[in-house]
This record gives C-alpha cells, structure tokens and sequence, in this order.
C-alpha cells in the first residue's frame, strides 16, 4: 500500500542558476545569478578544507545579478563557492584559481 505524495515548499526564492566565469580564474571572477527576488543572498568563497577565504552580500531585489570579486589575493588552487541566504535555495559550484 502507497502513501499520497506531497509537494513540500522550503522557499519563496531560488538562485536558478549560477556562474562562474572566467573559471579557471586569475585576479578577478564574475558570478552571476537569476532572480534574488525580496532576499539578500550571501556568497563564500571556501578552501577544499572547508576554510572561508572570502564572503560578501549580493543586494536585495536584484535581478539577473552579476558581481566581479577581487580574488588576487586568494592562492592558487581549487574552492568552493556557495550562495545562501533568507528564502533562497542553496548553490554550491566549484572555482579554479590559477
């Protein structure tokens, strides 16, 4: 015997998509979003240990979001780069950094 199924609902928001470009990226990285709708979203940039290395806010009410961080800073090597935040599904990509 089978249960009816339910549709569960956990956000108002969803980053559609994310970008990375250029990846693999030397001094600067462009990341790109759909629509934020109402929420702020946060960005953390993280080492393959899971280590924060860099995090920042793309703006409320912003659609088809594009922010180019400084990563001149950050070592070579690869990392993970997640986007949260009130109401919106978390995304997680991969960055290369030459």
């Amino acid at each position: 015997m089978y249960s009816s199924i339910a549709t569960l609902n956990f956000a108002n928001n969803t980053v559609s998509k994310i970008s990375l470009y250029p990846n693999p990226a030397n001094g600067k990285v462009a990341i790109s979003l759909g629509n934020l709708g109402n929420g702020d979203a946060h960005y953390f940039i993280m080492s393959a240990e899971g280590k924060l290395v860099k995090s920042g806010v793309f703006g409320q009410g912003v659609s088809n979001t594009v922010q180019t961080l400084d990563i001149s800073n950050i070592p070579a090597g690869s990392y993970f780069v997640k986007i949260a935040g009130d109401g919106i599904t978390q995304k997680i990509t991969k960055l290369v950094i030459e």
